[in-house]
């Protein structure tokens, strides 16, 4: 994030700057870091992953459990089944409470 951070700074485009489309995965630590990284560089972000399937575990601020479905050899029932368990899930605590703690408005 560093090296990436870096480069916006040299490239001087007078602009606000924002990144999207980026994790630490399971490293709390690294969130921290990362994200004071793009605050104190005065970037705009956001995360990727908002809500994941929980055998992903620490990369979304909200887990969903729901089974693997293949489209391809499962039955119409079985994909139905499947999918309408999408949008059940829980939050990931402890992923959120770091990721709130940076949040702050910008101001222009």
């Amino acid at each position: 994030m560093g090296k990436k951070l870096n480069l916006i700074a040299q490239a001087n485009y007078n602009v606000p700057s924002y990144m999207g489309e980026f994790n630490y995965f399971k490293s709390l630590d690294a969130w921290s870091k990362g994200l004071d990284l793009l605050n104190n560089s005065d970037i705009n972000w956001t995360i990727w992953t908002y809500k994941v399937v929980s055998e992903h575990e620490n990369w979304g601020l909200y887990n969903q459990q729901i089974p693997s479905t293949n489209c391809e050899t499962d039955s119409y029932e079985q994909i139905y089944n499947n999918w309408s368990k999408v949008g059940s899930s829980y939050p990931n605590a402890q992923l959120i409470d770091t990721v709130k703690w940076f949040f702050k408005p910008k101001q222009y």
